[in-house]
């Protein structure tokens, strides 16, 4: 089985850091989390941006509940698409496949995955701060 999707390994790396730092327990659930909020703020985080861009702060304020209710609907799908799609099985696929990754591609990757997960997080930060 060959993986076809970027987040596959976005999922597995998380997935796996978890369930060796956790013997197992709730590296599948935090893996799929991490993909399910990385899409999630990767979609958010350009609307967020041109809405500042095209509205300002009094004219966003009445609508700030119903836009919260499409970030919190967008999460929700991405999570319950990514708790079907990866599960246990489809971990230990990956896991097989990537099990002779050589350890400067598997560093490379792991920072690759470290900025995937973390900066749509910090551009979110900073720009509620900032907007």
């Amino acid at each position: 089985m060959k993986p076809k999707f970027f987040f596959d390994y976005v999922f597995y790396r998380v997935a796996d850091l978890y369930m060796r730092w956790k013997y197992g327990g709730g590296g599948i659930d935090t893996g799929v989390i991490s993909v399910a909020g990385t899409q999630s703020l990767t979609l958010i985080i350009p609307m967020v941006v041109l809405s500042r861009i095209l509205f300002n702060r009094q004219e966003m304020m009445p609508y700030s509940k119903v836009i919260a209710g499409v970030g919190v609907g967008l999460f929700t799908i991405f999570y319950i698409w990514n708790t079907i799609r990866y599960n246990r099985d489809r971990y230990e696929l990956l896991k097989e496949y990537w099990k002779d990754e050589p350890i400067n591609q598997r560093r490379n990757r792991g920072m690759m995955v470290v900025v995937v997960v973390f900066f749509p997080i910090l551009l979110f930060l900073l720009g509620g701060y900032y907007f």
